[in-house]
């Protein structure tokens, strides 16, 4: 089930992706800024298809492969046995890659061929999450079903060959043995080279480089990077911290809790591998709930810098007048303001595409909006002198007005992006002329003495009737929400196919192990241990794993949340990176919940199992002094 889910996820995530590389759009009856807006839409469909795409890959190949590994690890009593009757080692490994490619293969036919389903869902996140629109196809790819068939057999086949590489090493007696009696501490080249790569991944994130990213894919980086080496040490700290917490939880139940001790003392890759899917999805889940939370601060931060503004209007695709506009500042309702005249549909002649031009009060705009000038005197913009988002002061470009009209500009400052204002060239409004144009204006306003919501409002829808009108509070939360549904969106796009997968990939680990722990809970029946104390032990080893995945989990989030800091400083942003204590908490919870099931319910039918194949061996064991 494992490989079905990983091929389903993989292959309408590249399904997704290969359909937004070369994007279909009519442009006919369109505006050149809807044009514009459509071709930056599949840009960044592209870009974040891309991301989903190698995250899904990463989680996906590394699941299958550690499952696989993991299930051949718990058989290694019965490989080991067709060597002691004369199969030759190449044989083992014959058997092991067919065996795993066809299993791999039938499996993962099956999820690509059902991962159209998931192409509709997908691409309804992408628009909502503002990287994708409704006019762009998105559709399943053969190609992208094919690769993730391929991707899936191959991750399978590798995790087969490390754990039969390990078995076939081991002489035929170690083979043979308890797994507890056999050396498992030794640190294995493959998790020697998963070291290398994680602490490349954190180095690429730390160097001066890792802030050329943005705090987003920074912060991305070195969760990947922090969570692959705590896996990859997680055997060598498994057996020390488990030992600490099992003294601890031994007055509960020493018996059961004795049992579960040696359990993770003595078999520590084992624990390790029943770590590994919960510190994935715990990190996983933790880093990305980190983003969003520290982006709602980060937006709700930008926001409050907003002065002076006690109302907020807004019109979209309107005809620029100045003289309204004018007469609009000066109401005497209004005791100051300022405005933002966004004109989209301005060409560069010379690439032929749309550039945004905002049209300003260059000598108050920082009363109301907080600009950052890199370059360069911003109160030096009249005419065609202008302020750029990019380049450098002394610049000259030619742009075009939508009736064809060109004018050639100089830069005379260089300002950056916000939360309020971005675009490409920056104008003043009273001096640079767009009569006529279609614009989206922005009204920033400081209201008169004794005017409220509703006089402003009726003032306001005098000179602009189809206006929007709302306080300056209200505006806010409403942006910061409206960037935080984003934010939700993008994220559940992301990382919600990997989080399913990684939970199903606990419960089917937990389980596996269980079942194969078969032989173990018939002895310790057998010497007295009732149901109830063996569920018992189970609920216990539950409980350590899960500690100790989440003592394991923490430190990679607390690295994480170190290189965000810094991101967030290089920004120069004030805000600190919010641990995600409550989501980190309920996710533990469900892991706990989840993991307590399985093992209760499979401990409780082992345990009647065994004593209905003890009753029955009972019965038909002869008697003292009958015939054999």
């Amino acid at each position: 089930m494992t490989i079905t889910l990983g091929a389903l996820l993989l292959g309408s995530s590249l399904s997704l992706h290969n359909s937004t590389q070369h994007p279909v759009f009519t442009t006919e009856d369109r505006r050149v800024s809807e044009i514009e807006t459509l071709r930056q839409l599949a840009e960044s469909s592209a870009w974040f298809t891309n991301l989903m795409a190698w995250l899904t890959i990463l989680i996906t190949t590394w699941i299958v492969a550690q499952t696989m590994s993991f299930i051949l690890a718990q058989r290694r009593k019965e490989l080991a046995q067709l060597l002691l009757v004369g199969a030759s080692k190449a044989q083992l490994y014959l058997l092991v890659i067919c065996e795993s490619v066809i299993i791999s293969f039938l499996a993962a036919c099956v999820g690509a061929l059902a991962s159209p389903v998931l192409i509709k869902p997908y691409s309804k996140l992408l628009v909502l999450s503002n990287n994708g629109s409704p006019e762009l196809s998105y559709h399943p790819d053969f190609t992208a079903l094919v690769i993730s068939v391929g991707l899936i057999v191959l991750s399978t086949v590798i995790g087969a060959l490390l754990a039969i590489r390990k078995i076939a090493s081991l002489s035929l007696i170690e083979a043979v043995r308890s797994p507890s009696v056999v050396d498992s501490r030794k640190f294995s080249g493959k998790r020697i080279f998963m070291v290398i790569i994680g602490f490349l991944a954190l180095g690429v994130a730390f160097l001066p480089t890792g802030n050329l990213m943005g705090y987003q894919l920074s912060t991305l980086l070195t969760g990947t990077g922090a969570t692959i080496v705590i896996v990859s040490l997680s055997p060598l700290l498994v057996p020390s911290i488990s030992h600490g917490i099992g003294r601890l939880l031994s007055p509960i139940a020493p018996g059961p809790a004795q049992v579960a001790q040696e359990y993770t003392r003595l078999s520590p890759l084992r624990t390790a591998s029943l770590a590994t899917p919960l510190i994935l999805l715990l990190c996983l889940v933790s880093v990305f709930a980190m983003l969003a939370q520290t982006g709602r601060s980060e937006t709700y931060a930008q926001s409050t810098q907003l002065k002076n503004t006690d109302y907020f209007v807004s019109a979209d695709d309107i005809k620029f007048h100045p003289q309204e506009q004018q007469d609009l500042e000066k109401n005497q309702n209004i005791a100051q303001s300022t405005s933002l005249v966004t004109a989209p549909d301005w060409l560069t002649p010379e690439s032929n595409r749309a550039i945004s031009i905002v049209a300003i009060n260059p000598q108050n705009i920082k009363d109301f909006i907080p600009v950052s000038v890199r370059e360069g005197d911003l109160s030096a913009v009249e005419g065609d002198r202008v302020a750029s988002f990019s380049g450098r002061v002394g610049d000259q470009h030619i742009v075009q007005s939508p009736g064809g009209h060109q004018e050639v500009i100089q830069v005379v400052a260089v300002v950056d992006s916000n939360f309020f204002i971005h675009g490409d060239y920056i104008v003043d409004k009273s001096t640079f002329d767009l009569s006529n144009n279609i614009v989206d204006t922005q009204l920033l306003a400081q209201g008169s003495d004794g005017v409220d919501l509703q006089s402003f409002t009726a003032t306001v829808h005098q000179v602009l009737p189809d206006a929007t009108v709302s306080s300056g509070a209200e505006w806010v939360t409403q942006k910061v929400n409206q960037g935080m549904k984003s934010l939700m969106f993008a994220i559940i796009l992301l990382a919600g196919g990997a989080t399913v997968l990684a939970l199903f990939n606990l419960i089917q680990t937990y389980l596996t192990a269980l079942i194969g722990r078969r032989k173990d809970i018939d002895i310790l029946h057998r010497v007295g241990m009732t149901r109830s104390q063996i569920m018992e032990a189970n609920a216990i080893e539950v409980l350590m794993v899960l500690l100790v995945g989440s003592l394991l989990s923490a430190g990679a989030i607390y690295i994480t949340s170190a290189r965000m800091q810094v991101s967030l400083a290089d920004m120069g942003s004030v805000v600190r990176p919010v641990l995600p204590v409550t989501i980190f908490a309920i996710m533990a919870g469900i892991c706990l919940l989840t993991m307590l099931v399985v093992a209760l319910v499979e401990g409780y039918w082992l345990s009647i199992r065994t004593t209905y194949r003890g009753l029955f061996l009972n019965s038909h064991r002869p008697q003292k002094g009958t015939a054999r």
